[in-house]
């Protein structure tokens, strides 16, 4: 909010020097042009992309600002005691969260009272701003909507077709024109039907009146009636901007210097003068002002005598006072529309202290002894140590690096500090320091809001081989125990215990997941491999055997993310290969394993059982035939080049009688495409192979639904993969399951003639 204010009011005030420094050189079409890119400031409240050169640069920077604007997602903080507060994050449509209370890293919770203090009374000036604004809106749209509904009732309650009253031709102009009584001065008013109303003064003299009906003409051609309706919306928006509303008088002079540059060229340059006499007659006649969406041909007596000029001196823009106007808007809207960059990785690397930080670690890579061993930084005098070596770095050693670019390390040094201008899920930026034992830092950022921070894609190198040599020499009884084995010590160790989320394992087993593990561990084939050298690199089918989430930590009711412990399991068509990843974000290691019994265990993920009622396909074969035969003619020009195609499921699931007294059974309905070639499928959506090759996961499977009157057959619908007929854990057939098999099959029934609706 602070920003859009600081943007727009500087574009205004760029266009107001514009004007002032070139007056008289500006055409008042250009005028027009940059009081539309104005309004569209002060119609947009965020701004596009992030610069350093940017007109909030300044202001985001200041503290106060950054608090004020940090709480968006904050509806109320809570005190728990003195040193601890809840903090309750807005609604679902916004932040993509319940309104439920967030729970902070419990390193959030205990700050300094003071701290808290700060959060609420910045709260509680959001919140008393909010309300002043939106009251101020609420207010002037009563104003403006009371105003213009009571102008259009005054003109439409005395209004008079012109031709009615003086016969005075009006075939050129593009609207209908009306003569009243209510109004001093011509004008174009309405939105939806617009039309002129032209007073009986100005159609008393035949020049006035021609040049009124022109005038207000031009405007309609303009659209100058929905600029003054876009002109409101902007003062409803900004009222409490005095700024704004200069900008709207302004601009509405302007739109009149333009109408009457272009009425002239449409009367001719003989009726020149004339027009000229016309406004200086029409001068004490008063106009509508900026609450009335009213176009009138008059204005202030000052605005009345710049226009006057302006017509004897018929000004020319030169071309060079073109192009500088144009270079001077396109910086100007670089200058407003973007916002700042959140600030540099050198000014975050010498401005965070400890209080900032909400945790920490160091991490030592030892592959030898089969462990990751990590020391706590939140109970020990190191980490002020570890900063210090940090805010010694300068600009000039700071150099940009691609973000993959993360170098080998000896150790780790992991960051984390709060930023509460995000949602709560990504409340946090997350920066890791890896160190080699030559000095060279490479810095990552491991969340996306950290990456946005700095420059997104991109990370930092720099120089400090005193850090590595403080970091080399730290205590080891400050090394934590039990810290996380690699990839195949877990391996060896896990149990079917172990995974917290077996419901996510696809069709393995946790016990089978296990053993399969286990023995690829004690087989020890680690192997190198490059994924770029393999056949199916960048193909679909990279990778397309997953077992799914297979998470040691965390559960479904708390959520589950990379941060947990969990194993990440894969392996494509390239033989006994397996890809094992292993820890939590950002200690991830990643392995490649030679195991031909992991491998099979791993590609049987997608298999289920397989089971054929051949009596029952016999009798619905005319149905299921036909639908996979139009599968296959669909995925005709798929490169996998399909040959056919294989059932492998057809059973009864249930059936249920309808309120009406129909039955209804339902079958369970699956089949495989074949293919030679399955290296070049193109995959999509719930697209996958099984383990003998055969793609399933497509809208013609799922299940078949059938539903009998008087014994015979009335209707039949698939249901895609995504309906099961059995959905509860009891395998209950649920009502909205029934409503869909329902609607499924009142669309293939004809309905009966017999029936009344």
């Amino acid at each position: 909010m602070i920003e859009w204010i600081v943007s727009s009011s500087v574009l205004i005030l760029i266009v107001i020097a514009l004007r002032f420094v070139l007056k008289g050189k500006i055409s008042p079409r250009m005028r027009c042009f940059l009081w539309a890119v104005v309004m569209l400031r002060l119609l947009i409240p965020f701004s596009f992309g992030a610069t350093d050169f940017s007109a909030v640069q300044g202001v985001a920077n200041v503290s106060q600002v950054k608090e004020f604007n940090s709480l968006a997602p904050v509806e109320n903080i809570s005190r728990l005691d003195g040193e601890s507060a809840e903090i309750t994050y807005r609604d679902s449509v916004l932040y993509g969260r319940s309104n439920t209370a967030y729970e902070p890293d419990k390193s959030v919770l205990f700050k300094p009272a003071e701290y808290f203090d700060r959060m609420e009374r910045m709260l509680f000036l959001r919140k008393t701003a909010s309300i002043v604004w939106l009251g101020g809106m609420a207010l002037m749209t009563a104003v403006f909507l009371f105003s213009n509904l009571r102008f259009a009732s005054m003109l439409k309650r005395s209004r008079h077709p012109l031709a009615d009253c003086c016969g005075y031709d009006i075939s050129d102009i593009s609207c209908p024109v009306y003569m009243t009584q209510s109004i001093k001065t011509p004008c174009l008013f309405g939105l939806i039907s617009p039309a002129i109303y032209i007073t009986p003064a100005a159609a008393a003299d035949t020049a006035v009146l021609r040049h009124a009906l022109q005038h207000e003409n031009t405007h309609y051609l303009r659209r100058d009636n929905l600029r003054a309706a876009v002109r409101c919306i902007c003062l409803i928006l900004h009222w409490y901007n005095p700024l704004v509303w200069l900008a709207a008088f302004l601009s509405v002079e302007d739109s009149e210097l333009a109408c009457d540059e272009a009425t002239i060229q449409r009367l001719g340059e003989d009726e020149r003068l004339s027009y000229g006499r016309t406004l200086i007659d029409m001068t004490c006649q008063g106009h509508s002002g900026l609450t009335v969406t009213a176009t009138t041909m008059v204005g202030s007596k000052n605005a009345i005598k710049r226009r006057i000029e302006s017509i004897a001196k018929k000004p020319k823009m030169a071309a060079g006072t073109l192009a500088a106007v144009i270079v001077i808007a396109a910086i100007a809207i670089v200058f407003t529309f973007a916002g700042p960059e959140n600030g540099s990785f050198y000014d975050w690397l010498h401005t965070v202290d400890t209080d900032d930080i909400t945790y920490a670690d160091v991490s030592k890579n030892s592959p030898k002894e089969g462990y990751q061993v990590k020391v706590s930084l939140d109970d020990f005098e190191k980490l002020p140590v570890i900063l210090d070596y940090l805010h010694k770095v300068q600009p000039e050693d700071l150099k940009e690096c691609d973000a993959g670019e993360t170098g080998s390390y000896d150790y780790q040094v992991y960051i984390k500090t709060p930023i509460w201008e995000t949602r709560p899920d990504d409340g946090f930026r997350e920066y890791l320091f890896n160190i080699n034992s030559d000095g060279k830092v490479y810095v990552t950022f491991d969340s996306e809001t950290a990456r946005l921070y700095c420059r997104k894609g991109k990370s930092w190198t720099f120089s400090s081989p005193e850090l590595f040599e403080y970091i080399s020499g730290l205590p080891e009884e400050w090394i934590i125990s039990g810290a996380a084995p690699n990839a195949v010590t877990a391996m060896a160790a896990v149990k079917a215990s172990d995974f917290t989320t077996p419901e996510m394992l696809r069709n393995i087993t946790p016990e089978k997941l296990a053993a399969a593990l286990n023995a690829a561990a004690a087989a020890g084939q680690v192997v190198d491999f490059d994924e770029k050298s393999s056949p199916y690199y960048q193909t679909d089918i990279m990778w397309c055997w997953d077992v799914g989430d297979a998470f040691l930590e965390g559960n479904m009711e708390e959520g589950v993310s990379g941060y947990d412990l969990h194993f990440d399991i894969k392996c494509d068509l390239t033989p006994d290969i397996v890809k094992v990843t292993y820890g939590t974000v950002p200690n991830l290691e990643t392995i490649y394993l030679k195991d031909t019994d992991l491998y099979n265990t791993v590609r049987s993920c997608s298999d289920v059982e397989e089971f054929v009622d051949t009596a029952a396909y016999e009798k619905f074969r005319y149905i299921l035939v036909p639908q996979m035969e139009r599968h296959l003619e669909y995925m005709s020009e798929n490169p996998g080049n399909f040959t056919g195609y294989e059932l492998t499921l057809f059973r009864k699931a249930g059936e249920y009688k309808e309120k009406d007294g129909a039955r209804v059974e339902v079958y369970d309905f699956d089949y495989g495409l074949l293919t030679d070639t399955p290296e070049k499928v193109g995959m999509v959506g719930g697209m996958h192979f099984d383990s003998k090759c055969r793609l399933h996961g497509f809208n013609g499977g799922g299940q078949l639904a059938v539903r009998y009157r008087d014994g015979k057959i009335a209707a039949t619908a698939f249901m895609g993969n995504d309906f099961w007929y059995t959905s509860s854990d009891s395998g209950e057939l649920l009502d909205l399951n029934k409503m869909r098999l329902k609607e499924a099959l009142d669309l293939k029934e004809e309905p009966d003639p017999t029936k009344k609706n």
